[in-house]
């Protein structure tokens, strides 16, 4: 049976004039539209399909970096509960950045908002995941210089994709923290918590 399933040929999305791309992301829109993420010149850059199923734009928008002075290392894609996209992003200050869509499959909000670090002597390492509980509430862990995994999660599902809600919390310990998060951002990319 495997053997009958069939793949097209490779075809490239391009790549926006000024920079090569890393890291691509992939997530599904609310209308059904896929989009890619990727890191370029220390932001992100997106593409999207034009139509559920269909073809690309011909375009890489870019999504920009946090600040003049922070480079994105290291982003994953998530659906807040009303549908909206979300970027997560940790940057070169080790801290965890976040930009979404103003509504579902529609427009993004200008600036990035940070979401810091854990505490004042623990700065984020690039192994992140989000997830999304049963009520709809995000949740981002990450792995800490300290070797435990952090947590911040909204208090509430919201209709408006806000700052999540500090404070960061400790976890697991190091070792386990990047098994899990080696093992499911390498199959899935985000984790779903429900």
């Amino acid at each position: 049976m495997a053997d009958k399933i069939k793949w097209s040929d490779w075809a490239s999305l391009g790549k926006p004039d000024a920079t090569e791309l890393g890291r691509p992301f992939a997530r599904s829109n609310q209308d059904g539209r896929l989009e890619v993420f990727a890191i370029g010149l220390g932001g992100i850059f997106n593409i999207a399909q034009l139509s559920p199923n269909g073809l690309w734009r011909d375009f890489w928008r870019d999504k920009e970096r946090p600040s003049p002075t922070v480079s994105i290392q290291s982003h994953v894609a998530s659906t807040n509960a009303d549908g909206r996209l979300g970027i997560f992003a940790v940057g070169n200050d080790n801290a965890l950045w976040q930009k979404w869509q103003v509504a579902p499959s529609n427009g993004w909000t200008e600036e990035w908002k940070t979401l810091g670090t854990p505490v004042r002597d623990t700065s984020l390492t690039e192994q992140f995941t989000v997830g999304k509980n049963q009520d709809g509430r995000q949740e981002v862990f990450a792995v800490g210089s300290d070797g435990a995994v952090w947590q911040i999660w909204q208090t509430a599902p919201k209709r408006r994709l806000e700052r999540l809600e500090e404070p960061w919390r400790a976890g697991a310990t190091a070792a386990a923290a990047r098994i899990a998060l080696l093992s499911e951002t390498t199959q899935t990319g985000a984790r779903n918590c429900s």
